[in-house]
């Protein structure tokens, strides 16, 4: 992505989305890390001893929320001011994207603690498929408005609204392996 980026836009674009990525992605890689590990040890666990996994589930998800509602409220209202603030007046600019991008992050914050749960009930291939179609779809949401003309700003919106909504399936289709998981233990 970040290639496509510096093609159509340039290398001071890129820059500020890079520090974007970087800024957003470090609370969910440092939580979402911290609770996916867990989440993992518990959900073998958990699924091996043929048990309900939907407690684990809405625990992860309850606490999860927990740190990601502020995070979406204070990057999606306050981004352009705390990252003038903390980076200087240079990097406006990155906390106007990182006031549209926050809405991707907060839906990937959601599901990357429980990122595991194909793994644990053998589903890969239909997780990486799932990956392989955000993949396309973002990539081609970039090239196809970036030939099309759309400014940067457009495209980060829309790419935004994309990856979202993919975040949200997978995260439904989470839920829905939980339902089945614990069918197949009834």
């Amino acid at each position: 992505m970040f290639w496509l980026i510096t093609f159509f836009f340039g290398s001071e674009t890129l820059g500020f989305f890079a520090v974007v990525v970087k800024y957003l992605r470090i609370p969910i890689q440092l939580i979402g890390n911290a609770l996916s590990q867990v989440f993992y040890k518990e959900a073998v666990q958990t699924y091996q001893n043929r048990k309900s996994l939907r407690a684990l589930y809405l625990k992860n998800f309850k606490t999860t929320l927990i740190f990601a509602i502020p995070f979406l409220l204070i990057i999606g209202l306050g981004g352009k001011v705390l990252f003038t603030f903390y980076l200087g007046n240079q990097w406006t600019q990155a906390g106007i994207y990182a006031q549209y991008y926050v809405l991707s992050m907060f839906f990937l914050f959601i599901v990357s603690p429980v990122n595991s749960l194909p793994l644990v009930v053998d589903k890969q291939e239909l997780h990486f498929a799932l990956s392989m179609i955000n993949y396309v779809l973002s990539l081609g949401t970039i090239i196809v408005m970036a030939l099309l003309g759309y400014s940067f700003d457009t495209i980060l919106i829309v790419y935004t609204l994309v990856q979202s909504i993919i975040y949200a399936f997978i995260g439904i289709w989470y839920y829905h392996l939980y339902l089945k998981a614990d069918k197949k233990i009834i």
